[in-house]
């Protein structure tokens, strides 16, 4: 999974799910140790994306629950 571009991440904008593919697959996995290794600016942009995209359902705000902590804490100094 790409990290999400900063064009899409920019203050004042939404993300685009149809242009950020990448977050169906938060929802597809059972738990965030799911997901593969990654680089730091991939950990990052998942952690901006799902803290700044809107949850409607409690479904979505489940998967952000779970996998936030996950991501943030990969996306910091190791």
């Amino acid at each position: 999974m790409p990290p999400l571009p900063a064009q899409l991440l920019a203050y004042g904008r939404r993300v685009n799910p149809r242009l950020v593919l990448e977050f169906s697959a938060f929802a597809v996995l059972e738990t965030p140790d799911e997901l593969p290794d990654s680089t730091p600016a991939h950990w990052a942009g998942w952690t901006i994306a799902l803290a700044t995209t809107h949850h409607y359902t409690p479904y979505a705000r489940a998967v952000r629950d779970a996998f936030l902590p996950h991501c943030a804490e990969h996306a910091g100094p190791g």
